[in-house]
């Protein structure tokens, strides 16, 4: 995960943290000459966004999506040039934080330790209550927080519905310090995130942040988070009902489906594009049922029973029956019934049956061939 602030561009951890990077620690007895800025500052402000697309961003606040802002270390000013160093707030340590030097080449690997071993004091519950709070609401689906004493700070991102955040673990089940965020379409991972208030702009334009930048201080700060994000699946059942089964004895008959839809980049379902064919085998009994499985969250499908015999099996339901598919830990199986009636009929009539068959010897191309079958494949004689 990285991070962004508007006029600063893309940034890593360790590049967002160098901007108040000194070296040596000793303590500050009075203001040092050049900080504060003014004699009324009270403080930065940071405004956090979960991510910097509005889909994203949506589907977050769809759970309740919020940060939690954590104070890690105060920052204290140097006396003698122009530049910060840190010190650790009781609750998550002892001492100054062991900032990576500007030229460590491990600097951003150091940093998302620190980032790592403030988070799971967040999540042990030691960390007492955060700085700041916030959710992520339209229209604008972002945290505003002001008068933020100088210093280091985490943002931890969770959610309000049951069920849908967590804390993170690796394979072995160790904490990671990361915040897991299930919707129904996604799963989202945010690493804890580390942000030093004040900042400065990175320079040149693409190049690292230093407190020896060129420009001044920025107390007015915005981050853009980047989750990784994990495409989530459900599963569609399409359920056959059959009413008035018990009058009459049935042999085994086919009813076929085709599902059609769109997935949540707008291409559409099935392969190429063309849907897919469930048959299901119904051969006695109220139901039989079908499943469709590994289809991508969000999908938003139409099934439709294409038709047997009218005469002998008259549906009941709507033909034509929309689900979307959902994958948020809850309900991750969708459902659609269809009913029919089976009525012996009177006269002659016929059952249409489909059947997967190859097209041609040459090809690997496959389709539904419609068929008709004589009354004799169904008795209408009443059992008793």
């Amino acid at each position: 995960m990285q991070i962004t602030m508007k006029r600063l561009g893309i940034l890593t951890l360790a590049i967002c943290l160098l901007a108040a990077l000194m070296f040596g620690w000793h303590s500050v007895a009075q203001a040092a000459s050049w900080w504060p800025p003014s004699k009324d500052y009270q403080g930065c402000e940071l405004t956090v966004y979960a991510s910097e697309k509005k889909d994203i961003q949506k589907d977050l606040a769809s759970v309740g999506a919020y940060v939690n802002l954590f104070k890690v270390a105060d920052a204290k000013a140097e006396d003698d040039y122009e530049a910060f160093k840190y010190e650790y707030v009781a609750a998550f340590g002892d001492g100054p934080v062991p900032t990576p030097g500007v030229d460590d080449a491990d600097a951003k690997e150091k940093w998302q330790e620190i980032a790592r071993e403030a988070a799971l004091v967040v999540e042990k519950g030691d960390s007492g209550a955060p700085t700041g709070s916030g959710d992520f609401l339209e229209p604008g689906y972002n945290v505003k927080m002001s008068k933020l004493d100088d210093g280091i700070y985490l943002a931890v991102i969770l959610s309000h519905e049951p069920g849908t955040s967590d804390w993170a673990k690796d394979e072995s089940g160790s904490a990671t310090g990361s915040t897991t965020i299930k919707t129904a379409r996604n799963e989202y991972t945010f690493m804890p995130q580390l942000v030093a208030l004040p900042s400065k702009d990175p320079y040149p334009k693409d190049g690292p942040i230093a407190s020896s930048n060129p420009g001044p201080w920025l107390t007015e700060l915005t981050i853009n988070l980047k989750p990784d994000l994990k495409d989530r699946y459900g599963s569609l059942v399409i359920k056959k009902n059959v009413v008035n089964d018990a009058k009459y004895s049935i042999k085994p008959v086919s009813f076929l489906f085709h599902v059609t839809g769109i997935q949540p980049d707008g291409t559409a379902y099935g392969p190429n594009g063309e849907g897919n064919y469930v048959t299901i085998q119904y051969s006695g009994g109220e139901s039989a049922t079908e499943t469709l499985e590994h289809i991508l969250a969000g999908t938003e499908l139409t099934v439709t029973e294409l038709p047997l015999s009218e005469a002998s099996w008259g549906l009941k339901s709507d033909n034509d029956q929309k689900v979307t598919i959902l994958g948020d830990g809850k309900t991750e199986v969708s459902t659609v019934e269809f009913t029919n009636e089976y009525k012996p009929a009177k006269g002659f009539a016929v059952n249409n049956e489909f059947e997967l068959q190859k097209i041609g010897d040459d090809t690997d191309d496959w389709d539904w061939v419609w068929t008709q079958v004589t009354p004799e494949s169904v008795r209408t004689e009443p059992t008793g």
